[in-house]
């Protein structure tokens, strides 16, 4: 595994602080140098070795708390609290991305992939990985030296990922390799440096959840710094209360999540379609088909009919995501 330590922004400057030199008095200086050069060359041996086991170590964490899933290409990418866990559906086979193999920190809080085929790995501390499935090298994306932040989702359009900041909504142009605009105010109606909770781009409008509600914008707005150039959904207009945790497209119907239930718009309506779902607390959604797939903290539910819920059997444990590739529900 090639990693390549490449910052591609805001690059850090390095200071190297000038070395002291002791002189050697002359009359010590033949068994001095005699002394130097045994000591170089048993550090040259010693480091020789310790370079050699550092350079096999290994990062063994917990990847069992997951907090995203991404599928691509037969494989299945999952942002965990112990690093990017990578499972190849063709060879039946994981890997793992831990600070051993170039991630920043072990902590991924959001995974997505982008026109080039590149993974996006976000940190704990707010950096992004970058990782080439094809060559294994991986660079560092820094939005902010200066602090961290959270990021809780990515949604990728063409030479545009959308970033969904715990301040706002950035906007991150590819062909650019830079970070285009942050909009911190989502509406008149929200919080200004709200926190963005997930992201979705459906028939050119823009989507961003957030704890107080749904912000909506049209990228056919010159400038989507203004807030008034988003508007504000909240459960006055029909959604469920509480935080919004994810957004998907069902048959061209945008559908959303909270903590007590979800909705779905159709005709510029918000209906609830939730009532029949055991567990309300709903903290992921998928589409499977013509099916809608709900993640609760301890099942996973599907609906075929927007109204009737079944619980899927086979997943034990507390999921925080859920998707639906190739077949299966994972």
């Amino acid at each position: 595994m090639r990693k390549t330590g490449r910052l591609i922004e805001n690059d850090l400057a390095l200071r190297i602080a000038p070395k002291m030199v002791k002189k050697t008095p002359r009359r010590a200086a033949g068994k001095s140098a005699l002394w130097l050069i045994c000591f170089a060359l048993a550090s040259q041996s010693l480091s020789a070795t310790l370079f050699a086991q550092l350079r096999n170590w290994r990062t063994f964490t917990n990847t069992r708390a997951i907090n995203q899933l991404l599928s691509h290409e037969n494989h299945i990418f999952a942002a965990t609290t112990g690093g990017l866990l990578v499972f190849d559906q063709n060879a039946q086979t994981f890997a793992t991305y831990t600070n051993a193999e170039g991630l920043a920190t072990n902590n991924a809080t959001a995974v997505a992939i982008d026109r080039r085929g590149k993974i996006w790995i976000a940190l704990s501390d707010g950096k992004v990985n970058l990782l080439d499935p094809a060559t294994g090298d991986i660079d560092l994306l820094v939005f902010d030296q200066q602090r961290s932040f959270t990021i809780n989702d990515f949604f990728a359009a063409g030479d545009t990922m959308y970033i969904a900041f715990d301040f706002g909504v950035g906007e991150y142009r590819l062909d650019r390799n830079e970070l285009k605009e942050t909009y911190q105010q989502l509406g008149l109606g929200f919080s200004p440096g709200i926190e963005a909770t997930s992201l979705l781009l459906h028939d050119g409008t823009l989507y961003a959840g957030t704890a107080q509600g749904l912000a909506t914008a049209s990228l056919a707005f010159p400038n989507l710094k203004a807030p008034q150039s988003w508007n504000n959904v909240t459960a006055s207009n029909g959604l469920p209360a509480g935080t919004i945790t994810d957004l998907v497209v069902l048959n061209d119907a945008v559908v959303v999540a909270t903590g007590t239930g979800i909705a779905m718009r159709a005709d510029d309506n918000w209906t609830i379609v939730s009532d029949n779902l055991p567990d309300r607390n709903v903290k992921a959604l998928a589409v499977d088909g013509t099916g809608l797939l709900a993640a609760t903290p301890f099942a996973i539910y599907r609906t075929d009919d927007s109204s009737n819920w079944r619980r899927l059997d086979g997943f034990p444990g507390e999921p925080n995501d859920v998707i639906a590739a190739n077949g299966t529900v994972w």
